[in-house]
């Protein structure tokens, strides 16, 4: 159950990222493929997670009450911080990362922060 929803989902996520990217589609059509492929299956995604029986094994429980323990008296903010900043850095590090392969000039960079589309990348 599982494998059909997450493939039906990225099934719908990747076309309609098709659509609207390389065969400049409206919006209208990008939604056409949104509403039954990825909307129904991300609630069965959803349900299944969330009804999820917890299945661990009696020791994992226990180590998983150890790990919890340790970490509830360490100072919350500190380590809400430290998470945060590990995230920033991720996201900057795969952004610096990917630039070059992106090829933006200005007149893209100027379309991506307004949200306006080139006449000429159509």
């Amino acid at each position: 159950m599982y494998a059909a929803a997450a493939s039906l989902l990225l099934f719908g996520l990747t076309t309609s990222a098709m659509l609207y990217f390389m065969d400049s589609m409206e919006m209208h059509a990008v939604f056409g493929i949104l509403i039954p492929f990825v909307v129904p299956r991300a609630g069965i995604l959803a349900f299944l997670l969330l009804m999820e029986n917890g299945r661990l094994k009696p020791w994992i429980l226990e180590d998983q009450k150890v790990w919890m323990d340790h970490y509830a008296k360490k100072d919350l903010i500190r380590t809400t911080r430290g998470g945060l900043l590990s995230g920033a850095l991720w996201i900057a590090a795969i952004a610096l990362a990917s630039w070059p392969a992106l090829n933006l000039d200005s007149s893209m960079l100027s379309c991506l922060f307004t949200g306006h589309r080139l006449a000429a990348h159509r």
